[in-house]
């Protein structure tokens, strides 16, 4: 089966990491194409080994109509048999296009989010919910926010972590993804605050590229006054993520919205305790026993969940809750095996 999965951009997120290493994956019977057709990372494009490059298209000019005209002979040149996967809103030009060129091939729109993130997607999605017939969600609890007459399967973002070997000292924290606003990272950083006061061995590495949100982080940084316990690291290879979880005790996620949490579910998968909100997916699978809870993003809240964080350390009784977060993932279907067995059974 011949598949071709159209995201927007090729960066580090959620949704490409989970293409990459779609693309890396020994599937059994489908052949997984990725179209990147807005915009790409040249540095990303380039740790694709040659057969996985092969499997991956890019629009390369900047110009508009070039790039449109373009887009439009990638998708007439598509086979009639060929599967057509669409994640995010900006995929609805993709989807016109097909309706004119292609009316033959089956299409599959990949939900990611929980809730629309702005008025332009909540209308592709009604379009979508009307148009399209199979829907994938990356969650239950996106699942639960389609129209019930939608045909749709859960195929989670989720790919299994290195676990660490080592003796955890239980400082190293975390942030990954985009720095974005609906990442909500004041709160996370206020968080780290109040750990830093109890904590003062602790540091927080915040992994991911800037999405428009680095000037506001980095003046919070400067307010509380813990530049020397916090770096950011950008452009790090979403390949070699899988394997750095395990450099840590600690991953922290405080959106304002969430759909699956995949870095949540793969840190986890490591052994990395989260420290997460009451949204998507991760309210779930994140409990008491796995997972330090927050209840919500205030001050005192905030303070209580570091104090218990804290006071567990002093137990000795976090190896306890590393190894639950990581039994918690043992029941999590990976994404390769979750895509191939629903692209079967829906088709």
């Amino acid at each position: 089966m011949k598949v071709l999965h159209c995201i927007p951009t090729l960066q580090i997120g959620g949704i490409e990491s989970m293409s990459i290493r779609l693309l890396s994956q020994k599937f059994k019977s489908i052949n997984y194409r990725v179209l990147y057709f807005d915009s790409f990372n040249h540095e990303l494009l380039n740790l694709f080994h040659c057969e996985s490059r092969k499997q991956v298209v890019v629009l390369p000019d900047k110009h508009f109509f070039k790039k449109f005209f373009s887009l439009i002979e990638v998708l007439k040149g598509l086979s009639d048999d060929e599967v057509i996967i669409l994640s995010t809103w900006r995929s609805l030009k993709i989807f016109f296009i097909l309706k004119l060129l292609r009316k033959k091939n089956k299409i599959i729109v990949f939900h990611h989010r929980t809730y629309p993130a702005h008025i332009v997607d909540r209308i592709s999605r009604k379009i979508f919910y009307k148009f399209v017939e199979f829907h994938f969600c990356d969650s239950e609890s996106t699942c639960s926010k389609l129209p019930l007459m939608i045909n749709r399967s859960v195929v989670r973002p989720f790919f299994l972590a290195e676990k660490c070997l080592l003796q955890r000292d239980y400082n190293r924290f975390c942030i990954m993804g985009r720095i974005h606003e609906h990442r909500n990272l004041s709160r996370a950083l206020k968080f780290f605050y109040e750990i830093k006061i109890l904590m003062p061995d602790a540091h927080l590495d915040i992994i991911g590229p800037d999405a428009g949100d680095l000037k506001t982080v980095k003046a919070v940084i400067d307010f509380l006054e813990i530049n020397n316990s916090v770096s950011i690291l950008s452009g790090i290879n979403p390949l070699e993520i899988l394997k750095m979880y395990k450099k840590y005790d600690f991953i922290i996620s405080t959106p304002i919205s969430e759909g699956m949490g995949m870095s949540i579910a793969e840190a986890m998968s490591a052994g990395v305790i989260p420290i997460v909100g009451p949204f998507g997916e991760p309210a779930q699978y994140c409990n008491k026993e796995n997972s330090f809870l927050l209840q919500s993003y205030g001050d005192k809240d905030l303070k209580d969940v570091a104090i218990n964080l804290f006071n567990c350390r002093s137990k000795s009784s976090l190896n306890q809750i590393s190894l639950k977060a990581t039994m918690i993932t043992n029941t999590m279907e990976p994404c390769a095996t979750s895509l191939e067995s629903n692209l079967f059974n829906i088709l």
